[in-house]
């Protein structure tokens, strides 16, 4: 939802979905120009969206790539149901750390 807003004025940005970044990692992520950060954290603050750092920054040319892990997620939040549910149930993530 806050990428299709942030789309109105980035237009490059979207939500990624399911991302696998380094190793480690596995989350939901969303990609959008570096010059809308701002905009971004705006946007999640204005729609009570409560997540911390990302667990992982990246980036697609000139792009970055926010993800957070999927623990940070209910399946009532989880826009992919099951997509990495089985797989994570009880593991330990290395970004709590």
């Amino acid at each position: 939802m806050v990428a299709e807003q942030l789309a109105h004025v980035d237009e490059k940005a979207y939500y990624y979905g399911a991302y696998d970044g380094r190793f480690w990692h596995k989350g939901f992520a969303v990609v959008f120009s570096s010059e809308w950060t701002k905009t971004f954290c705006d946007l999640l603050k204005e729609n009570g969206v409560d997540l911390p750092e990302p667990s992982q920054k990246d980036n697609m040319g000139f792009q970055v790539v926010w993800s957070w892990n999927i623990k940070h997620f209910t399946d009532a939040d989880n826009p992919e149901p099951g997509k990495y549910a089985e797989e994570y149930d009880g593991l330990e993530d290395e970004d709590d750390y």
